[in-house]
């Protein structure tokens, strides 16, 4: 067993690599300089199906129940809400996705996440709607919370402080240091030949007189309920953006978006914005250096982080400690051949 890890980032991935590890016994530092623009501002949506094409997304019977069961236990000893379950409403574009959504609702892989058809969710567009059982995760709650069971040392990560081949940083040594940067990755001189790439997404804070205060709703964006008539309207998605400035450009995207959803007036408090760590094959970026085994990456997340990041950070901790094999579609080792 690794005795001392020294986890470098601390947004969702780093944390719950952090949180898993420590769950074993292992004694962890994290290393954060605070700037973190893509776990606190993510809406936390945690939704198992794929609604462009009614598909399961990746792995959910895997992730999703491990996911649940995870933020479910973090909730016990926070002080703050922070899981909320939804109702996901799906507002269908076509008479084709009411077929195929209608055909997937007599499919055991979906039963566990769709809703039956009911009268009310014929009210939604032209087409109808559908439900499916969903969550959320107050981004800002959690990670406090995992925070305040860390040592966590405030500072920013300096490459020239490192001894990769003995494992030291800054004078400690460590059995292992893992690196989980995010869309910064691309400052680590370790792992940067890596594609891990930056994807600026925006949302906006509406004000939308809504009373259904327990359902997301869906169709080319998302409104999502925080309360008090209050929703995140999201995302964007912009590819190689590293600009944290907020642009009209995609507030207008987003109220355009919104009317397939409602003919609604909205009245927009704020517009936020954060760059999402992803991959070429939208699949995480995991592993261990191939000439500094010391060192590891836990990176690319995604959309999809709040669903996968608590199945995989065990998944990858079971790497370290006991060196169980790497699931391939997650493994770097898929862009190192």
């Amino acid at each position: 067993m690794h005795e001392k890890v020294l986890i470098i980032g601390g947004g969702l991935s780093g944390l719950l690599v952090a949180n898993a590890l420590r769950k074993r016994g292992v004694i962890v530092d994290v290393l954060d300089d605070g700037n973190n623009h893509s776990s606190r501002v993510a809406a936390g949506l945690v939704n198992p199906i794929s609604f462009r094409r009614t598909l399961l997304s990746w792995n959910a019977t895997l992730f999703y129940p491990s996911a649940k069961t995870f933020y479910e236990e973090i909730q016990k000893n926070a002080t703050r809400a922070i899981i909320k379950e939804l109702w996901l409403r799906r507002i269908f574009s076509s008479k084709e996705e009411v077929t195929t959504w209608k055909q997937r609702l007599f499919n055991p892989e979906f039963t566990p996440f769709l809703l039956p058809l009911v009268e009310e969710d014929a009210a939604f567009g032209p087409y109808g709607s559908g439900r499916v059982n969903g969550f959320c995760i107050d981004g800002e709650a959690l990670l406090n919370q995992l925070k305040s069971t860390q040592n966590l040392i405030q500072k920013e990560f300096i490459p020239a402080n490192i001894d990769p081949e003995q494992g030291v940083y800054d004078g400690t040594k460590y059995d292992k240091i893992i690196f989980c940067c995010g869309y910064r990755n691309h400052e680590n001189p370790f792992f940067k030949h890596l594609p891990v790439q930056a994807t600026k997404g925006q949302l906006l804070l509406v004000e939308w007189k809504n009373s259904d205060e327990n359902t997301s709703y869906h169709r080319k964006c998302f409104a999502l309920p925080k309360g008090d008539s209050r929703f995140k309207l999201g995302a964007t998605f912009e590819w190689g953006e590293l600009s944290l400035e907020p642009t009209l450009e995609a507030k207008e995207k987003l109220l355009s978006d919104f009317t397939s959803i409602s003919s609604d007036t909205l009245v927009v408090k704020d517009q936020v914005v954060g760059i999402r760590p992803t991959s070429p094959d939208r699949k995480p970026i995991i592993g261990l250096h191939s000439e500094y085994p010391k060192l590891g990456i836990f990176n690319g997340l995604g959309t999809k982080g709040y669903l996968t990041a608590p199945y995989l950070a065990n998944h990858f901790v079971d790497h370290l400690l006991t060196n169980a094999p790497l699931d391939p579609t997650v493994s770097l080792s898929r862009f190192e051949r």
